[in-house]
């Protein structure tokens, strides 16, 4: 079967430079197959090419979602007005209350939803095991869907009983481990588009059990490990830490939120590689104010941070529109030091394509694919959004 090729004529790209400054660029982009083939003007299309007119349109590489829980379109709505508590037996042990069809379907529905707000790649941290057949669902449905994603395969706690509530004691049964290596082992499905990565929050276990699942992990071809961590007085374990001192914490790392870091936290995070993944709309309602470009974080931790959704049952699925919040709010808080002293500042703290990289090269770093996605460049994959500028 001949390579399918499409041309993209006539549009403002946005590309990046090896300073990760970004430049509109008036071109085409020529597509064949999934790689970006040419960006050049005027570009004449080879015959049987698909053309796409994009005159007033601005062409973006995809965005990178590196958090998000995929199957909670179950929960639409359910959190608007809770806090992290509230949350914990709402939102995480949910996945108690639905068979592997339900889960089938609202995974379907969270990942259609990422790619309408422009979406091309997810960190699933997908708390959804109850059994084999619930991440197997899960894992179908995203590759039905069309995107690319690491599916964090992940041992969650799972309700025993409700009444009285009980939780299996048992996070590593057999069923849990044996279910991660034969996803492994067969990973990437859909044409190469869903890995399988690894999502664990059981750093309360003994460290025996924990550095045994990485390096089982790792042993499979699993290159994405993620976990969540934010400072507050109901979150006792640290996770950095904890990862840190068991020789962990690398660039494989993603931690999730790291809301209210300390300075030793930033300097473990930084010299090691390891990445964050901010969430500002679900950081703001519940865990404080996100890391990137807050001013009491290290200045330097923005370089190695990314942005998700977390939890669209509460949020959009909208990674731009998290971009909006977090250049907005940094902004509110650098603005404030000031006016609480009787000044204003002479300029903006923060441009807008500092907060866009987050969302796109940055978010490809993380993810270990910034040779493939992130940026648009000859030979990386044609992951690629194109907005309508509104002119006519």
């Amino acid at each position: 079967m001949a390579t399918k090729t499409i041309l993209l004529q006539g549009g403002t790209i946005l590309t990046h430079d090896q300073n990760d400054h970004v430049h509109p660029l008036k071109a085409d982009i020529l597509i064949e197959g999934d790689l970006i083939s040419k960006i050049e003007a005027n570009i004449t299309p080879p015959a049987g090419t698909q053309v796409i007119g994009c005159k007033n349109k601005i062409i973006s590489p995809g965005f990178i979602d590196t958090h998000h829980h995929v199957w909670q379109t179950l929960l639409k709505g359910r959190h608007a007005n809770e806090l992290l508590l509230e949350y914990f037996y709402t939102g995480n042990l949910m996945n108690s209350m639905h068979n592997p069809e339900e889960i089938f379907w609202g995974q379907l529905g969270g990942a259609l939803e990422c790619l309408d707000a422009g979406t091309t790649t997810v960190v699933d941290h997908a708390h959804l095991n109850y059994s084999p057949e619930h991440s197997k669902a899960a894992l179908a449905a995203t590759i039905s869907s069309g995107i690319r994603s690491i599916f964090g395969y992940c041992p969650t706690p799972r309700v025993q009983t409700w009444k009285p509530f009980t939780l299996n004691p048992n996070l590593l049964e057999d069923w849990v481990l044996t279910t991660m290596d034969e996803l492994a082992s067969k990973s990437p499905f859909g044409d190469g588009r869903v890995q399988i990565g690894l999502a664990f929050d059981g750093l309360f276990l003994p460290k025996e059990y924990v550095v045994a699942l990485f390096e089982r992990a790792k042993a499979k071809g699993i290159k994405t490990i993620t976990s969540h961590f934010a400072r507050t007085p109901i979150s006792p374990t640290n996770t950095l830490q904890i990862l840190h001192s068991y020789g962990l914490l690398d660039k494989s790392i993603i931690i999730s939120h790291g809301s209210n870091l300390t300075a030793e936290d930033a300097t473990v995070l930084l010299s090691s590689g390891a990445t964050i993944s901010s969430t500002p709309s679900t950081e703001m309602q519940m865990l404080g104010f996100p890391v990137p470009f807050y001013p009491a974080t290290s200045p330097s931790i923005h370089s190695n941070c990314s942005l998700g959704i977390d939890c669209h049952s509460a949020t959009s699925a909208s990674i731009p529109s998290e971009m909006k919040l977090l250049l907005q709010g940094s902004r509110a808080a650098y603005n404030q030091l000031f006016i609480d002293q009787g000044k204003v500042p002479k300029k903006v703290n923060i441009e807008v394509e500092e907060v866009f990289n987050l969302g796109t090269i940055k978010g490809a770093r993380a993810v270990g694919m910034e040779e493939e996605i992130g940026s648009l460049a000859v030979g990386k994959r044609a992951d690629i959004v194109v907005f309508d500028g509104g002119i006519r």
